[in-house]
């Protein structure tokens, strides 16, 4: 059995199906906003943010904000 150990935003998108989830260099694209994922990494970020939005919906978690982790995901947290 493999044990996993979920301390970063970056472990769990590798949980979700993303080898290299983050760019090495973040981009600003053309509206201004910070772009850090790989392509793999958008997918997983989108699987994680849906998982999240299910367990608040269904009261498992009290509330998600989606801006703060947006910002985690954008280095500024």
């Amino acid at each position: 059995m493999s044990t996993f150990n979920v301390g970063t935003l970056e472990d769990c998108l590798v949980l979700l199906g993303s080898y290299e989830p983050f760019l090495n260099n973040v981009q600003i694209n053309k509206d201004g906003c910070i772009e850090p994922f790989t392509r793999s990494g958008n997918i997983a970020y989108e699987k994680l943010r849906k998982i999240i939005v299910y367990l608040a919906d269904n009261g498992v978690v009290d509330h998600f904000d989606e801006d703060l982790l947006d910002s985690i995901a954008n280095g500024e947290y």
